[in-house]
């Protein structure tokens, strides 16, 4: 493998963002594009000067590709990443990484076999105020862990759910609706920063959107360190942040932590409060930018140890804990981690 990690990225939705980022990544480069809209994939290769494709088969036997960042639909993550790993090629993974626990396993268990690297992409973990948090609570400044709040809330028209041939609003192709979605980005913080969840009661609605597939939920948990969590989701939230969102609607986020020593609270990726008995927060180190800039140190890089890299148990403990919540809010009980297969 050269200096510089190639990926292909499969599925220009919110894939061409991701090929944005790639040319402002070091140690990183796009090698190709694929989408099954030719007008879109070809927009993408020669806009960025890489060959385009309309199946992501078709670049599994090119050498310039060393991982393939896959964008697509959730439901169809297993079989991409299948082939990919079949390849030899590493895989990269949008959130979810599959619908369910089952077929999530098997796409863990499809890179463990064919001896690739699984990573998946996070966004807000590469922001240094969550960094900061999440060093916080490790370094045991915070004290013993009490309470966190974490929400994700935004705003998506109906057009939202429409596009894209409707995949966004079935259980079959996203796995839900917002707790699924944008929610598991919230659901990531909270395990990245209170550790494993024990318990969890949730209550869900569709109250903004006609869909079959909720847009709103709440939750409490409970955490294996004896902290208790709480978390917010909504795709009803009109607000005036994050309008540069691809969507249109905004977004905005929160994390709040608080131990027997500190507590911090960051909103909208600023840190806007904290007090630790022990001394000031820690600063970011700056690197690693982003989830690319991650993997390709760590597939060049020897001893290359991140923090912020999500692996396989990660990206299955969200999916874990998205499907807890939905059969909470069914049964009006709540759910112990772990019973599900």
């Amino acid at each position: 493998m050269s200096e510089s990690v190639g990926f292909a990225v499969v599925g220009l939705g919110y894939g061409a963002t991701r090929c944005e980022l790639l040319a402002k990544t070091p140690n990183a480069h796009l090698a190709a594009v694929v989408d099954a809209s030719a007008e879109r994939a070809r927009s993408a290769g020669e806009r960025y000067g890489v060959p385009w494709f309309t199946r992501h088969t078709a670049v599994l036997e090119n050498p310039e590709v060393d991982v393939v960042a896959i964008y697509t639909p959730s439901g169809m993550h297993l079989e991409q990443a299948r082939d990919v790993a079949a390849a030899g090629k590493h895989v990269m993974l949008t959130k979810p990484i599959e619908v369910d626990l089952e077929r999530s396993d098997q796409v863990i268990g499809a890179c463990a076999d064919a001896g690739v690297q699984l990573f998946g992409e996070f966004y807000l973990r590469y922001e240094s105020a969550y960094w900061r948090l999440k060093s916080a609570a490790d370094s045991g400044a915070l004290g013993p862990l009490i309470l966190g709040e974490f929400g994700f809330k935004c705003f998506r028209p109906d057009e939202y759910y429409r596009s894209d041939g409707g995949w966004r609003q079935t259980w079959e192709m996203n796995g839900g609706g917002v707790v699924m979605n944008q929610t598991l980005h919230a659901i990531d913080l909270l395990t990245w920063c209170l550790g494993p969840i024990r318990t969890v009661s949730a209550i869900t609605r569709t109250s903004g959107h006609d869909i079959p597939v909720e847009d709103t939920a709440a939750a409490v948990m409970t955490a294996a360190s004896g902290a208790v969590a709480t978390l917010v989701g909504t795709s009803t939230f009109r607000t005036t942040s994050g309008m540069d969102d691809m969507y249109g609607g905004g977004y905005t986020t929160r994390a709040e932590v608080n131990g027997r020593d500190g507590s911090i609270t960051v909103v909208d990726q600023q840190v806007v409060m904290d007090q630790i008995v022990s001394g000031p927060l820690a600063d970011y180190p700056g690197k690693p930018d982003n989830a690319f800039e991650d993997i390709a140190r760590s597939l060049t890089e020897e001893g290359y140890s991140s923090l912020t890299l999500a692996r396989p148990a990660d990206m299955r403990a969200v999916v874990e804990i998205a499907l807890a919540v939905y059969d909470s809010a069914r049964t009006g009980e709540p759910v112990e981690l772990g019973s599900r297969a």
